[in-house]
């Protein structure tokens, strides 16, 4: 029987949000990733180096989110958060007293927690996340792919040109914070038409993925990459075991009774000191979380996952299982993903169930894939646009056009290395980011996406008008200078073709 390969894909994204409010959908949404996902994602993997596990995990980190996590206004802040939630826990300790000995310890617990994490933030890494990930990239512990600048849902900007300088601007901020081009791409959402195909050719991209449904009515295969027809470019397919297992909160692993419940917080510190208990229990049911336990099920799953592993095993050798996730389901959304994810990769190494391999790795020691077409797809629901594209979000397509049109005229006249030209684009590109037109269609957010719309827009077009000559408010294009200070260097080649071509 084949011993199959396997790949556990993370993509981790976060919309830019500094200077963006703090609670629920600001700043403070990037310091709780951090400290539940992105730091001990960076323990995870010095574990798995020392077991000897390598080429197991492809992570991709958004361009947008890398400008994020080497911000200093927003490293400054995620210290001030660690130190607050000690702080808030301590409190929390006093107001146990003796009256709730579980929760009193539950906050000691978390407390020591988190103390050791911000011990590692200052002294392991330096308060440079990036620069970790970059040398398990280096060393080939990982393998990295890059992303659309700003997470835009590429198939409905209808510009090829701003595709490509979405996708031109990722690809050099992904090869510049790690020391190396990526030739894999996580398309946003994956969110794919076929027009996208040879914009990746031009720019030196070999693989991407797909959702499982966007192949099943082509091929039953799962196991094994395809080659998009005429072209370079293969890609990958999600295997469902991603979506049922390991993201069905209702049937899946992160809806075990004993595991934490996020939605749960404590009034003081905001802690969630609850297991999930049952699926129709109401947040005033839930009961108190129960560590030792939740590390039984950790256990349990991760043997029943490697289970199935093995029974995939066939006749071929050849077969290639990816499971692509959002990076942050591990730790943020699911509290012991991650202890999860290394419980099952030394289950599946010690057992000798499957062999590692990067997804580079794979195309360069097996023969050419066999070429099939990829429809219009995405990983949303029903595998199509509807999740970013239907009535609610009409006027935010039209914004978007609106922009794209002006930037395009830009270019035809302005000076291209102005500031005002560069805010511009950036301004563009944040309009352009698929998580509002996703908050709005999931009613989340309350108004937050609509404000975040409304304000790179006006953003935009006040640094259009300056650089048109016409009258402008300063006080806004000063407020964008300051708050959106992403991509110092941004690949716009694509709009200059154009204008050049005028």
């Amino acid at each position: 029987m084949g011993k199959p390969s396997i790949n556990f894909v993370l993509h981790a994204h976060l919309p830019w949000l500094k200077g963006a409010g703090r609670w629920p959908f600001g700043e403070e949404w990037l310091y709780q990733c951090m400290l539940d996902t992105y730091l001990p994602l960076l323990d995870l993997l010095a574990r798995l180096r020392t077991g000897g596990i390598r080429g197991s995990i492809t992570m991709g980190i958004t361009p947008v989110l890398i400008e994020m996590l080497r911000d200093g206004a927003l490293v400054a802040g995620f210290d001030a958060y660690l130190d607050s939630r000690i702080e808030l826990l301590e409190e929390d300790i006093v107001l146990f007293g003796t009256g709730d000995a579980a929760l009193r310890q539950l906050a000691i617990g978390a407390r020591a927690a988190i103390q050791n994490m911000r011990k590692h933030w200052r002294e392991k890494y330096n308060r440079d996340l990036i620069s970790g990930f970059r040398e398990f990239a280096q060393s080939g512990d990982i393998e990295i792919m890059t992303s659309a600048a700003t997470h835009a849902y590429l198939p409905l900007l209808d510009s090829g040109n701003a595709v490509e300088a979405q996708l031109a601007t990722g690809i050099e901020i992904t090869a510049e914070a790690f020391g190396k081009r990526p030739t894999g791409v996580w398309l946003p959402e994956c969110g794919f038409d076929p027009s996208v195909i040879p914009i990746l050719e031009r720019l030196g991209i070999e693989f991407l993925y797909a959702d499982e449904r966007a192949t099943h009515n082509l091929t039953p295969d799962v196991d094994r990459p395809f080659l998009y027809p005429n072209s370079k470019v293969a890609y990958f397919v999600r295997h469902p075991m991603a979506r049922g297992e390991l993201m069905d909160t209702d049937l899946g692993y992160p809806g075990n009774s004993w595991y934490r419940e996020f939605y749960k917080r404590h009034n003081n510190s905001g802690m969630r000191y609850w297991r999930v208990t049952s699926k129709n229990a109401s947040l005033s049911e839930k009961e108190p979380y129960e560590a030792a336990r939740a590390l039984e099920q950790i256990r349990l799953h991760a043997a029943d996952f490697a289970k199935k592993i093995e029974a995939l095993k066939n006749e071929s050798s050849q077969a290639y299982l990816t499971f692509t996730f959002d990076a942050e389901l591990f730790g943020h959304w699911w509290g012991e993903g991650i202890l999860w994810l290394e419980e099952t990769l030394v289950q599946l190494q010690h057992d000798q169930t499957a062999d590692f391999l990067s997804p580079s790795e794979y195309l360069a020691s097996h023969a050419r894939p066999e070429e099939l077409a990829l429809p219009r797809s995405s990983w949303g629901v029903g595998g199509d646009d509807r999740i970013w594209s239907n009535p609610k979000t009409g006027d935010y397509w039209n914004t978007v056009r609106s922009a794209q049109r002006r930037f395009e005229e830009l270019s035809n006249f302005a000076d291209v290395d102005s500031p005002l030209y560069l805010q511009a684009a950036r301004e563009l590109f944040l309009l352009q980011s698929s998580d509002w037109p996703f908050m709005i269609s999931n009613q989340a957010a309350d108004g937050y996406p609509m404000e975040r719309i409304q304000m790179h827009a006006s953003r935009f077009h006040e640094c259009a008008a300056a650089l048109g000559e016409e009258p402008a408010n300063q006080e806004i294009i000063d407020a964008a200078l300051e708050s959106d200070t992403l991509f110092e260097r941004l690949n716009l080649v694509a709009f200059r073709k154009t204008a050049e071509r005028a």
